[in-house]
């Protein structure tokens, strides 16, 4: 599970797929958006997982919030999102 700012800033990983996934199922939703700059590991995680590499990933509370939009509006977020990265 690649965490590393590189990575989780540039493209899907698969701990940033599994931290979504979880977002999905967790809310019944079919899409899950997650800030990559709120992901704090920097590292790779390997072999077991436990509570605290979860811990490590996102060490700052949050609230899971659904919104229910168009499609159209979410091609606007996801588009904007992809352009600001360098």
């Amino acid at each position: 599970f690649d965490g590393r700012s590189a990575s989780i800033r540039a493209r899907q990983t698969h701990l940033t797929k599994a931290l979504c996934d979880a977002m999905m199922f967790t809310t019944k939703t079919n899409v899950a958006l997650i800030n990559s700059g709120a992901i704090r590991i920097d590292d790779q995680l390997m072999g077991v997982i436990t509570e605290y590499d979860i811990l490590r990933c996102l060490p700052f509370p949050a609230n899971l919030i659904i919104v229910k939009t168009t499609g159209a509006t979410l091609v606007k977020a996801l588009i904007r999102g992809q352009a600001m990265i360098n």
